[in-house]
């Protein structure tokens, strides 16, 4: 079902795994085409009506979380590249990013 597929998307985003979001479009795009008109949603069983507004409502919500994920990561690697990109203190934040320490030996030290 669509609720399924977008979950599905959610927790590869989560996890950090590169998301097929062509895939996911596709098949987002398919499932809701199976989906009964507005209008027709009338001449339904009032238990099919409610299956249909319910799995509609759970996307939405997926939908909103997908959204704050995407943003939050987006964010995040602004500020990573906005620090990266200050000259020395870009390297040392590059640096710090990879958790990568300073090579080389310092002064006074064996």
């Amino acid at each position: 079902m669509l609720g399924d597929e977008c979950r599905r998307l959610l927790k590869e985003v989560r996890s950090g795994t590169p998301a097929d979001f062509l895939r996911f479009s596709d098949e987002f795009d398919e499932i809701l085409a199976s989906l009964p008109e507005p209008k027709d949603l009338e001449s339904l069983p009032p238990g099919e009506q409610q299956d249909i507004r319910r799995v509609l409502k759970d996307v939405e919500r997926v939908r909103k979380q997908l959204t704050l994920e995407l943003t939050n990561i987006r964010s995040d690697l602004v500020s990573k590249l906005t620090e990266m990109s200050k000259g020395q203190q870009g390297l040392d934040a590059y640096r710090k990013t990879l958790g990568i320490g300073k090579g080389g030996t310092r002064r006074g030290s064996v």
